[in-house]
């Protein structure tokens, strides 16, 4: 019996002696790609952070961050908890087929509403025409393929206040199009992000325009196709096995030449057309629309000249879609109130400034109902 208490002491000290060395002496990474985010700093030591328990607390979260092969036991405790029901603790479900997609949030109805009523009051204010595209939950559009136990989305609840509080704004409902085509296999949610794929963002194109009677361009059919790309619900998840993605570019068959403008507000830089290729060696991969998100993003298309300007007020759900919007305009200027500031110039006199023509709201529903942003445009 003894040999036995001290063959597991013995075991145990060996193994947190090995895994002190590895700590130790194993090179340390100050950013994770799996999960996107970056890790904590080893916290400096003085008698002033040792008294008050913030070295403790830095220290804890060092380890915590940098434990050896830390992925891999991350894997295990994300499978694990799917394996006894509890398929939502990271806010993430799997899908029957194995997509992963966003666990629904908490929605304030007063929020959403409110939400709503500032984007109709900014349309009416402008006197422009004025559309938009809300993005339905993959969850919601996917209800037949969520786990057992699940809760429910709120995208009905959403859809019903917009119809309510939108006014003369043109609303776009893309649930039933986007729940039939996911039935039958087509795939409108890449399976590792909550972004819709290429093809979602040109059906949302395709009734973009049909709503405002524009001719759309069709015939894409070169298709540049990025693979290994694995996208912000694969890394929320730990749910490392998953398939990655392809991300797909669809050439337009027009061949134009544009110009894009990303502007910070306090940085501004230029690009030659519309794909920032720095991303395809990342793992999210999704930024090669447009870089990613910027406060102000100008795209001019140096091969059309129709005075039209869109002004798109958005989340990133409009960055693929942008791609396919431009063949339309001569210019579309996209704004992201969660890094624009009014404060600098409000959107009215800015919509003013570059002369817009018509404006399209796009937005994720749940963000649409959750961004405290959303009820400060003016």
């Amino acid at each position: 019996m003894k040999i036995k208490n001290y063959a597991c002491t013995v075991v145990f000290l060996a193994f947190l002696s090995v895994f002190s060395l590895l700590l130790i002496f194993l090179p340390s990474s100050d950013f994770s790609q799996n999960e996107k985010r970056v890790l904590a700093e080893m916290p400096e030591l003085t008698a002033e952070s040792l008294s008050n328990g913030s070295y403790t607390d830095g220290l804890e979260k060092y380890i915590n961050d940098h434990f050896p092969l830390r992925d891999t036991f991350v894997g295990i405790h994300s499978y694990y908890n799917r394996l006894i029901g509890r398929g939502n603790y990271t806010g993430i479900y799997m899908l029957s087929d194995g997509s992963l997609v966003s666990a629904p949030l908490d929605i304030d109805s007063d929020k959403c509403a409110k939400n709503l009523a500032a984007l109709e009051k900014f349309a009416d204010g402008t006197s422009l025409p004025a559309s938009v595209i809300i993005v339905p939950s993959a969850g919601d559009v996917n209800k037949d393929k969520l786990p057992f136990g699940h809760e429910n989305y709120a995208d009905d609840e959403i859809f019903a206040l917009a119809n309510e509080k939108l006014g003369d704004v043109k609303l776009i409902d893309l649930r039933a199009l986007f729940t039939e085509k996911e039935a039958a296999g087509e795939d409108i949610y890449y399976r590792t992000d909550h972004h819709v794929t290429s093809y979602g963002s040109y059906l949302m194109y395709l009734e973009y325009c049909k709503a405002n009677s524009i001719e759309p361009t069709v015939g894409f059919e070169n298709i540049e196709e990025i693979g290994g790309f694995y996208g912000t619900s694969y890394s929320k998840s730990g749910l490392w096995l998953t398939k990655p993605d392809v991300l797909e570019i669809w050439h337009s068959p027009n061949n134009y030449k544009f110009t894009v403008t990303l502007d910070d507000i306090s940085e501004k830089k230029e690009q030659n057309g519309l794909y920032s290729y720095a991303h395809k060696e990342n793992m999210d991969k999704y930024p090669i629309f447009l870089d990613g998100n910027h406060a102000i993003t100008t795209i001019k298309n140096e091969s059309v000249k129709n005075g039209k300007t869109l002004l798109v007020i958005k989340d990133s759900y409009a960055h693929c879609l942008s791609s396919f919007l431009c063949d339309q305009y001569e210019t579309v200027c996209l704004v992201d109130p969660r890094y624009y500031r009014a404060g600098l110039l409000k959107l009215s006199q800015f919509a003013d400034d570059i002369g817009a023509t018509e404006i399209l709201y796009v937005f994720g529903a749940e963000n649409l109902a959750t961004l405290s942003e959303l009820a400060l445009i003016r």
